[in-house]
């Protein structure tokens, strides 16, 4: 009776467990479909950023530190923050027309350069301390109900609950990685809810004083490549593992 017993459980037991094979290989075909979908999507490179190298999360006091080390090196820093008060994406930089970005695809992350093309107006002084502001397309049409808004008032509220007027003197379109979230998004829809941010643009100390920011972090888009040994110096200097370098290969835009 106990043989009996144990051969039916070990029957159930093969069952059981070839179910799950069974389905742990449509999930995983089902996993590699999907991804296969993302990597299928046309990419454009931007040949203007190769040989540039790109550090993200770096502090004031950190950017001193490279200075003091390299000099003679030119760079542009970059800010960007989640606005949740106004549900915006909200970039600041010494450009003003291109953008370190990071775009994650459901399974992978992907860092490139976005270049920021005008529809309408003109961008502004990065350094200007005039309440100026560019905005997206999805933007001027959620807020204004139309494109052509250069010239118009423009209202954010802060911390405080009130309203600050800035002028508008530039509309741009999407950006490609806000257009690759909206199609994963859809594809993604069961697994993923997340809630896509219209952007704007504002001038350095505009978005410091908004913002309240001082020694808040940047990234930093340097001109220039860095041979091995100035990379591990860098690396020390700024307790990271990695410096990143655009090239052909990893400087993408998403379409």
């Amino acid at each position: 009776m106990q043989i009996l017993k144990k051969i039916i459980y070990d029957k159930w037991a093969i069952v059981f467990n070839s179910i799950l094979i069974l389905l742990s290989v449509i999930f995983m075909m089902a996993y590699f479909l999907e991804l296969d979908s993302y990597t299928n999507y046309k990419i454009k490179l931007v040949e203007s950023f190769k040989d540039k190298s790109f550090i993200s999360n770096v502090n004031p006091d950190e950017i001193n530190k490279i200075e003091d080390v390299f000099p003679t090196i030119g760079y542009d820093t970059f800010s960007h923050r989640f606005d949740g008060i106004n549900h915006l994406e909200v970039y600041s930089g010494t450009k003003i027309n291109i953008f370190p970005c990071r775009y994650y695809d459901g399974f992978i992350f992907h860092d490139f350069i976005e270049e920021i093309e005008l529809i309408s107006g003109e961008f502004f002084d990065p350094y200007t301390k005039d309440k100026v502001i560019v905005i997206d397309e999805d933007e001027a049409m959620k807020h204004f109900g139309y494109l052509n808004v250069v010239g118009e008032s423009y209202y954010l509220e802060d911390d405080d609950e009130k309203e600050i007027s800035f002028k508008v003197v530039g509309v741009v379109k999407n950006s490609y990685r806000k257009k690759a979230e909206k199609e994963r998004n859809k594809e993604f829809i069961s697994r993923h809810n997340n809630t896509i941010y219209n952007s704007i643009y504002l001038p350095i100390n505009v978005y410091e004083d908004f913002y309240g920011l001082s020694g808040y972090l940047r990234d930093i888009l340097i001109d220039q490549e860095f041979t091995e040994e100035e990379k591990g110096l860098l690396m020390d200097l700024l307790n990271v593992d990695e410096i990143h370098t655009f090239d052909n290969d990893k400087n993408l835009v998403i379409e």
